[in-house]
C-alpha cells in the first residue's frame, strides 16, 4: 500500500489532514487533463481548487514538457515519471500556463493524447499585465533590484509597447 496525504478544508474552515490508501495496483500515468493559460489568471487557484476532490491527482510542480525542448526530447516516459502515483480511478490534472504561448504545444499534446481535456483560463488583459507587473516588481524589491514603473516596462520611449517585457510576451 502506497499512502498519500490530502489536507481537506471544513466548513468550519478548519484544516483536517485526510490520509488515503492508494492500492498496489497504483501507478504513474499521462496527464487525463492539462490547465493552460496566460500568467496571472488563476491556473494555480483552479488547480488547488479541483484538487480538493478525492478523484483528482494534481501533478504539484510545471513540468514544461510540451513547451521545452530538453524536457520534450527525453520523450514521454520521461514525462509519465514526472506523475504522481495515483489510483487507476482518479483524473491526472497537469497545469503549465506556459504551454499556452508556446506555438509547438497544441500539435504536441494532441500527438500525446487526441481526446486529452484541455482547460484554457484568460483574464481581462488590461488587469492581467497590471497584476503581473506587481508581482515582477515585487520580486525585484525582495532581491534589491531596480524596479522601473509601469508605463517603463511596458512601453518604449517613443510609446510602442515593449513586447519583449516577461508580461506582455
Amino acid at each position: 500500500m502506497i499512502l498519500r496525504q490530502k489536507f481537506i478544508w471544513q466548513s468550519n474552515r478548519k484544516c483536517i489532514n485526510e490520509t488515503e490508501i492508494i492500492p498496489k495496483e497504483s501507478q504513474k500515468v499521462l496527464p487525463h487533463c492539462i490547465i493552460v493559460g496566460v500568467r496571472k489568471c488563476g491556473t494555480r487557484a483552479l488547480l488547488e481548487f479541483l484538487d480538493i476532490h478525492p478523484l483528482i491527482t494534481k501533478v504539484v510542480n510545471e513540468i514544461h514538457f510540451f513547451d521545452d525542448e530538453k524536457h520534450y526530447n527525453l520523450g514521454l516516459e520521461w514525462y509519465r515519471q514526472q506523475m504522481p502515483i495515483t489510483n487507476q480511478s482518479n483524473i491526472v490534472i497537469e497545469k503549465t500556463p506556459a504551454y499556452f504561448v508556446t506555438e509547438s504545444v497544441p500539435e504536441r499534446i494532441y500527438a500525446m493524447n487526441s481526446s486529452i481535456k484541455i482547460i484554457l483560463i484568460v483574464r481581462n488583459p488590461v488587469t492581467r499585465l497590471i497584476s503581473d507587473y506587481v508581482q515582477l516588481a515585487d520580486n525585484k524589491m525582495k532581491i534589491g533590484r531596480h524596479v522601473e514603473t509601469f508605463e517603463e516596462a511596458v512601453l518604449y520611449p517613443n510609446g510602442k509597447v515593449n513586447s519583449s517585457y516577461k508580461g506582455i510576451r
